[in-house]
């Protein structure tokens, strides 16, 4: 960028330089010789102007973007963080779970629930889904990315003997 600042400068001054020659010559074809070196060296320098003015532009465009990112990282890291804690469901299996915090602006408390590890890195809030029980716990899926996770904690529920008890019918003896 500062180069081509420089040569857009260096051009200007050599026109400024051709055109303090222009005013010495005497004879017409020299005039008109110097008029159209002149001329090209305007056009080139518009062009290095134009260059310049592009690119000053996906500059600004660029910049534009870097802010929007860093403002969605900054509400991230203050409205979304503080609410978690990194908790460990089995031995190597996390994610983050919402802490114990006073009700929201609405006076409605959130459900405790669980969010993807690998979702929340990416700065995505994707609440892991029951999805079922195994014999080791319970099954969270994420639909953001699709892994499936085992709460060791939440077990099946177990059902002891079932029996059923009714009046006594005719048809029994039979």
């Amino acid at each position: 960028m500062i180069a081509e600042l420089s040569a857009a400068i260096s051009g200007a001054k050599g026109i400024l330089d051709l055109s303090r020659g222009v005013a010495a010559l005497t004879t017409e074809h020299a005039v008109q010789e110097r008029t159209i070196e002149l001329q090209s060296q305007v056009l080139a320098l518009v062009t290095q102007l134009v260059d310049i003015q592009l690119r000053i532009a996906d500059l600004v465009h660029e910049n534009a973007d870097i802010r929007r990112e860093l403002a969605d990282f900054v509400d991230w890291r203050r409205d979304v963080v503080p609410k978690y804690d990194l908790v460990e469901l089995a031995k190597s299996v996390y994610a983050y779970q919402l802490r114990d915090l006073p009700s929201d602006v609405e006076g409605v408390p959130e459900p405790k629930h669980y969010l993807c590890y690998g979702c929340f890195q990416k700065r995505r809030k994707s609440v892991l889904q029951f999805s079922g029980y195994n014999n080791m716990g319970a099954i969270l899926t994420c639909n953001e990315c699709g892994v499936s996770l085992i709460d060791h904690s939440d077990k099946p529920p177990s059902f002891g003997p079932v029996t059923v008890r009714r009046k006594p019918s005719p048809w029994d003896n039979y």
